[in-house]
């Protein structure tokens, strides 16, 4: 599904230099100079309906994107100043930039610039974007544009390809999306008329980063969260992979090979996904082996069985300094793999009981029993 993100996508730019600053008459004799730079100029960015930074509701086919306080546009290698006071769902934005004449190279925002004058600009698209509630974060779409005249547009660099996932009962730790063809972030070398960008260090890889504590913590609530990013127009003929992980380091791959052609100025929307990761825990450390502990008590680790082998498995040498939760009963199929349990204050076993069939197997126990406990015979 496709959705434009304006009516028209399109910003105009209206520039207008500073009173006074214009260039002095110059006789005919002698070479004549280039024009001077202007002292400052402003420029006024609208679109009728929309701009850039932070997307609105939905309004019939289009999403408005609205520019916000902070924003700052490139101009000829001159940074403007901050936007500041724009207020809510504003359309229409005034920059001042200081020193610079026709024709006017623009790049918004200014921060992703490095060498740049009107012709070209040297970018670095995010490979990192902060994940933000409904939207993109401020300043990963790219806008860009060139004109000798004070009134022009700029153009969308970017598309916005949505995803909408389910997270379910688990707390996701990482978001990736990867092109299996042209990067999509890293440094790339942008002509300021055409559109047209080459990559110098291309990344093929784009995080999104969690705020901490989990997607609740901002939207507040529980279920699909939308995850948008930011991608430069282009055809992507092999495709991408969205890989999703749990604080567990287990994953999914979301393969999108349908769909893939990125718009400028448009959001494609996947279809949406729930998390399912794949394969099982394993415990390697004194938390995750508490955590096992308390889903066999409650009846159900089945997350911790391989789905081959139905076995729970131990990955690494633990050390407790304090007493690890018990297991009350064990009725399954614990493979230690060699490691070592090393607790050292020992007051009860790791297992109240063995059921009849289960089994505890390639597993060494360590530690200090500090007090006879409940059973002075077993530590197992």
């Amino acid at each position: 599904m496709r959705t434009k993100l304006s009516s028209a996508l399109v910003i105009a730019a209206l520039i207008a230099a500073a009173a006074g600053c214009g260039k002095p008459e110059k006789g005919n004799d002698g070479p004549q100079p280039g024009p001077d730079r202007e002292e400052s100029v402003s420029l006024a960015l609208s679109s009728g309906i929309v701009s850039k930074t932070i997307l609105g509701e939905l309004d019939g086919d289009a999403y408005p994107v609205y520019w916000c306080d902070g924003d700052r546009i490139a101009v000829n290698g001159s940074r403007s100043a901050p936007l500041y006071g724009t207020g809510e769902k504003a359309v229409r934005a005034t920059f001042t930039v200081e020193g610079v004449s026709a024709p006017y190279g623009v790049v918004y925002p200014s921060w992703i610039c490095g060498a740049m004058n009107s012709d070209s600009a040297e970018i670095t698209l995010q490979t990192v974007q902060k994940w933000t509630p409904g939207s993109f974060f401020n300043g990963s779409a790219v806008l860009y544009g060139k004109s000798s005249e004070k009134d022009f547009q700029l153009k969308n660099l970017c598309g916005v390809v949505r995803i909408a996932v389910d997270p379910g009962k688990y707390e996701i730790s990482g978001i990736s999306l990867t092109s299996l063809g042209a990067p999509v972030a890293g440094k790339f070398s942008l002509d300021l008329e055409t559109g047209e960008i080459e990559p110098v260090a291309g990344a093929s890889s784009i995080e999104l980063s969690i705020p901490d504590g989990g997607f609740d913590t901002v939207s507040g609530d529980a279920g699909p969260v939308e995850l948008n990013f930011c991608v430069p127009a282009g055809e992507y003929p092999e495709g991408f992979n969205i890989t999703i992980t749990e604080i567990h380091g287990r994953q999914m791959v979301i393969e999108m090979r349908e769909n893939t052609t990125v718009t400028s100025g448009v959001l494609v929307t996947w279809p949406a996904q729930t998390f399912t990761p794949s394969g099982s825990l394993i415990i390697t450390d004194p938390e995750s082996w508490n955590t096992f502990a308390e889903a066999v008590n409650a009846g159900d680790y089945s997350e911790w069985k391989d789905p081959e082998t139905g076995e729970v498995t131990v990955a690494a040498n633990i050390v407790s300094a304090g007493e690890l939760s018990q297991i009350t009963l064990w009725d399954g199929v614990l493979n230690g793999a060699g490691y070592v349990i090393t607790r050292n204050s020992v007051t009860r076993p790791l297992f109240g009981k063995v059921a009849e069939g289960a089994v505890v197997k390639n597993l060494k126990l360590d530690g200090l029993r500090t007090e006879p406990g409940e059973n002075s015979c077993a530590v197992l």
